[in-house]
């Protein structure tokens, strides 16, 4: 078994949505955000969400999206109320800043602004089915 290194979990996972936005033709935005909002809101979740997310998580935050079937394990589900109930805010904007599995990190592409915006923009996709 190798040793294990750090970072090589977010390389492969920086590698993996590569390869799948090379498959399908859709790029990722992954530069710097220019948003200099320092205020949390729903209309600056949407705007990230779209920019950000959609790709993998699907228009409608299903875990359906285009790059969804090249990722293992494919994304989540923000309609799965009992998932996000058992989830706290700083568990899962953990998630959003280290990323997780194909997931990459945003905390050096978005600002915190921006990351509490999406979250709170996810949070509402758990109200309905």
């Amino acid at each position: 078994m190798l040793p294990r290194q750090p970072g090589i979990r977010s390389c492969l996972s920086l590698i993996a949505v590569s390869i799948s936005v090379i498959l399908i033709g859709v790029p990722i935005d992954t530069t710097r955000s220019t948003t200099s909002s320092t205020e949390v809101s729903l209309a600056l979740g949407e705007k990230v969400f779209k920019q950000r997310c959609m790709l993998c998580h699907g228009p409608d935050g299903h875990g359906n999206g285009t790059a969804a079937a090249a990722l293992k394990p494919h994304p989540r589900n923000f309609h799965d109320a009992a998932y996000m109930k058992s989830r706290t805010d700083d568990q899962l904007l953990l998630t959003i800043h280290n990323g997780k599995g194909p997931m990459p990190a945003w905390k050096t592409v978005l600002s915190e602004a921006e990351m509490r915006s999406a979250l709170m923009y996810v949070r509402q996709f758990a109200s309905s089915p």
